[in-house]
C-alpha cells in the first residue's frame, strides 16, 4: 500500500484512527505523560475527532465517490441512467466530468433528474 496513492478521505480516516487511540489509551497515556497533559491530550483528540469525523461525512457523500472513481486510472468512462438520483444525474451533466456521463438514451431522462434536484 503506498501512501502516495491514499485519497484524502483515507489520511482523514488515519487521523480519526489516531484519536481514537489517543481517546481509548488514557490510562496509559496517565502513565508516560502524567494526568494534566493527558486530559489536555485526550481532550484535543477528542475536538478533533468531532471535526475530522464531519470532514468524513462531507467527503464521503456519493458525488465525491463518483468522483474520485472518475479520476481513477484505468476506470472507463462511467455511464449514469434514468435510475441515477439528483446528485449522480447533476454530475452526469457536468460538461466538465469527462468520464462521467448519461448513458445511451437516457440523457434527457438524466437532465430532467439533475434540474428537478
Amino acid at each position: 500500500m503506498d501512501p502516495r496513492t491514499w485519497t484524502p478521505l483515507q489520511w482523514l480516516g488515519i487521523i480519526v484512527l489516531l484519536n481514537g487511540v489517543i481517546i481509548g489509551g488514557g490510562t496509559q497515556l496517565t502513565d508516560l505523560f502524567g494526568p494534566v497533559a493527558t486530559h489536555k491530550l485526550v481532550s484535543l483528540a477528542g475536538l478533533g475527532n468531532m471535526f475530522f469525523g464531519g470532514l468524513v461525512t462531507m467527503f464521503s457523500g456519493q458525488g465525491a465517490m463518483v468522483r474520485t472513481v472518475a479520476a481513477m486510472p484505468g476506470v472507463d468512462p462511467i455511464k449514469v441512467n434514468a435510475q441515477a438520483n439528483p446528485t449522480l444525474a447533476a454530475i452526469a451533466m457536468d460538461p466538465s466530468q469527462n468520464k462521467i456521463a448519461p448513458a445511451e438514451g437516457a440523457s434527457a431522462a438524466v437532465s430532467a433528474i439533475a434540474k428537478a434536484g
